[in-house]
């Protein structure tokens, strides 16, 4: 199945669709059920977050003719002209190819048209932030003065690149990175839906490598589902990703958390013949680190804070209890040490091994003040001793210039 079949097919068609948004769904709904949407947007967020396909969404729901408590139909001529690309009053503009003041010259020229049929004439402007000045300045009088039947949606990566004077006329609409989870239940329900056996950790892993973006979580599962054959593993996700396998990862911090060098040593023997990279190994160990330090100091919260499955944090829990937070932020800052050390090292896993090993044999950490007071409940004769007071000395009295001037001879 190609990627394109599998974005077309799960491409959300209702805001209530949009995954990992729900602000801007909530938002754009009371605006539309207030009729108080403006004459332009600006939606701006990381990649593959849903700016293009709400864009779209909007449309629909201006455009369709047979809405429903604001839910396109997705089956009239109008949102099926939208979809495709191939709306006449739903205009599409590619920002990257079309960032030439002419482009929007012509826009300029042909807004003043009132659309076809329906209410509303759309333009949707992608990567806006790569029109040129000329091409702002031209946009800008339209923006300041627009006809009412004609809404505005500008899409961006970046909005820093965007003048102050458009980005005051617009409202701003924020898409955040998608969370693991929300991204992974989704790639659940695309498995189940078309009949594909995907293990719950393997799609953590695709969710995770996406990045919080569900267009690239997509097409990863997608080079995944070709790979393995319709049945997505942990083991087939590793390999066609070229990622750390989980379990290493586990058996190297069971090996730091216990000091077991001969664990350590193994590991990095299995590591070696695998022919995973050095560098993404200590990258995945650090975040594993800090995945630790979360659940031992979040607690309770642990779900909320890291964004593992339920059943890895559970065994990342049964870790936490052997180790202290100090423990955990020296290994941590014995990582960050290697992995700047492994950038530069010829031989990237003879350096890797010296840093397992180091770190196995690194002593382990407690907080002083519990230690001082545990050593005190066991000896009760031994008081702590306050610390000398210093001999106070009193100021000397001023010199006159006579007695100045004797000193210095």
């Amino acid at each position: 199945m190609a990627y394109e079949v599998i974005a077309r097919r799960w491409r959300p068609h209702s805001f209530e669709e949009l995954v990992g948004q729900p602000h801007i769904s909530r938002t754009l709904l009371n605006a539309l059920k207030s009729d108080r949407l403006p004459h332009a947007l600006l939606f701006t967020g990381p990649r593959g977050t849903g700016k293009t396909s709400s864009a779209r969404i909007l449309a629909k729901t201006l455009r369709c003719q047979n809405i429903e408590n604001f839910v396109p139909c997705n089956v009239c001529s109008d949102c099926v002209e939208i979809s495709d690309g191939s709306s006449l009053t739903v205009i599409e503009i590619d920002g990257a190819s079309n960032n030439g003041v002419e482009a929007i010259r012509e826009l300029r020229d042909t807004v003043g048209y009132m659309p076809t049929s329906g209410r509303y004439k759309i333009y949707i402007i992608d990567e806006v932030h790569m029109l040129s000045t000329s091409a702002f300045n031209a946009l800008l009088k339209t923006l300041e003065e627009p006809p009412e039947h004609v809404k505005f949606i500008l899409a961006t990566t970046e909005v820093h690149k965007i003048p102050n004077t458009i980005l005051s006329r617009c409202q701003r609409f924020d898409f955040r990175r998608i969370s693991v989870r929300a991204v992974s239940d989704q790639l659940m329900k695309i498995c189940q839906a078309d009949g594909i056996e995907a293990s719950e950790d393997a799609l953590w892993v695709i969710a995770r490598q996406g990045e919080g973006s569900m267009r690239d979580s997509l097409s990863l599962l997608d080079q995944v589902i070709t790979y393995s054959d319709q049945k997505i593993s942990l083991q087939s996700t590793s390999e066609i990703l070229g990622l750390t396998d989980r379990t290493l990862l586990l058996n190297a911090i069971t090996a730091l958390i216990e000091r077991s060098a001969e664990q350590a040593i193994s590991m990095i023997q299995t590591l070696s013949a695998s022919g995973y990279d050095a560098v993404l190994f200590v990258h995945d160990l650090l975040e594993e680190v800090r995945n630790l330090l979360m659940i031992k100091v979040g607690g309770d919260q642990a779900q909320q804070i890291v964004d593992l499955p339920d059943s890895e944090i559970a065994r990342l829990q049964k870790l936490t209890s052997q180790v202290s937070e100090e423990d955990l932020h020296m290994l941590f800052d014995m990582l960050l040490k290697g992995a700047s050390d492994l950038r530069r090292a010829p031989d990237s896993h003879l350096i890797l091994e010296m840093l397992m090993l180091r770190m196995v044999n690194a002593p382990r950490l407690k907080d002083l003040s519990k230690w001082v007071q545990q050593h005190i409940s066991d000896n009760p004769s031994v008081i702590p001793h306050s610390p000398p007071t210093q001999a106070t000395h009193k100021p000397m009295p001023p010199q006159s210039n006579s007695q100045a001037k004797t000193t210095a001879k």
